[in-house]
């Protein structure tokens, strides 16, 4: 069995696939972080943890991985930093990389964007979930199109995202606090890529009868050392925005576990995701299972490639008076088309919970690809 060394900035998401990994491989983890704490199963053999904001930690990182880089057969990097960029490009690994990245890795300006785009070519595979990222990176980048790989899935659903039985939702609003009959979440981190102001400027626009009946959901805690002043100065102009346009705002002030955002996703009648850029954000899929009706940007192409408008979800084109006009159709129509889409979401994004298998078949890939 090989050697792996994973590499990447903490998260949920790396958390879970370095774990879900580790049961198939001899892995072992590099992880960067603000957060005192990690998470991560004990299936994983060694973990090292970095500071993010230390620059001299950065620059640790960097010795270490040269101590150790010939006692791994292969590396996995998650979330393409650019002190990542920089390490591949000395290139001071001359084993097989591998890249998983996620949608925010790949917008890049200035020197950062050139840092990427040579970065890229060190890679032996990189791994996409979508063909139209897959596309975007090669005409983008002019990445040989050989070492692009999109016929796994990488990152799995937790199993606790399915739907609950309707009596149950009465005492899970009780739970969060959340008063108000028709609940819509925006479910992605509190930073302006996601656009949450534009979700409250169309939630103004709806008619009085229905705006008093709906509560918008916010998360994302303000008060640990991840939080940036920009994220602080960004919520506090959300909250004064919902107040002067009579919006119902609740903000969860914590970061919430797959559990407690399965709960959410439950209570929420509509998931809506307009963000600047996104591969296809799980937080989409996760809602899908859990009965909540996505809300999606007609200008993310990605999301076009798995979800079919008034089969899969609704597409908004982001202006406020749009937003509204669709808030106002999937709340009154609701009752009935809710198990359509959830019937239709499910048979479709089912297999990104089948965690065993792609993370086995993952790993065989990857075992495969570094014997080639």
């Amino acid at each position: 069995m090989n050697n792996i060394l994973a590499i990447g900035r903490y998260n949920s998401f790396v958390s879970r696939s370095i774990s879900e990994l580790s049961k198939y491989s001899n892995l072992d983890a590099l992880i960067f972080t603000r957060k005192e704490n990690v998470s991560f199963s004990s299936n994983v053999r060694n973990i090292k943890i970095f500071n993010i904001s230390n620059f001299f930690s950065i620059i640790y990182f960097y010795n270490y991985i040269y101590k150790i880089r010939n006692n791994y057969d292969a590396f996995i990097f998650y979330y393409m930093q650019d002190y990542f960029s920089i390490l591949l490009n000395l290139n001071i690994i001359n084993k097989p990389k591998y890249y998983f990245p996620f949608g925010s890795d790949l917008h890049k300006t200035g020197i950062r964007r050139f840092l990427l785009k040579y970065s890229l070519f060190k890679f032996k595979k990189i791994f996409i979930e979508l063909e139209t990222q897959k596309e975007y990176i090669i005409s983008h980048y002019e990445v040989p199109k050989e070492i692009m790989e999109s016929s796994l899935i990488i990152f799995n659903v937790d199993s606790c995202f399915h739907l609950i039985k309707d009596e149950q939702i009465n005492s899970l609003k009780t739970k969060w606090n959340i008063s108000k009959q028709y609940i819509i979440v925006s479910p992605r981190s509190i930073n302006y890529n996601y656009n949450h102001h534009l979700i409250i400027k169309g939630l103004g626009c709806l008619h009085e009868n229905v705006k008093d009946n709906v509560e918008l959901i916010i998360i994302g805690p303000i008060t640990n050392s991840n939080t940036t002043h920009t994220d602080i100065k960004y919520l506090n102009y959300l909250l004064k925005l919902g107040k002067r346009l009579n919006v119902n705002i609740t903000h969860i002030n914590k970061y919430l576990t797959s559990q407690e955002m399965s709960e959410i996703y439950n209570i929420s009648n509509i998931n809506i995701n307009i963000p600047k850029t996104d591969q296809f954000g799980h937080s989409i899929i996760e809602g899908c299972l859990c009965g909540s009706i996505p809300l999606l940007s007609d200008k993310i192409k990605n999301y076009h490639e798995l979800m079919q408008e008034n089969t899969n979800c609704i597409y908004t084109n982001e202006t406020a008076h749009d937003i509204a006009r669709k808030t106002e159709y999937i709340i009154t129509n609701y009752n009935n088309i809710k198990y359509d889409f959830f019937t239709n979401n499910y048979n479709k994004l089912s297999p990104f919970m089948n965690k065993d298998e792609n993370s086995n078949k993952l790993i065989q890939y990857i075992s495969n690809n570094i014997n080639e």
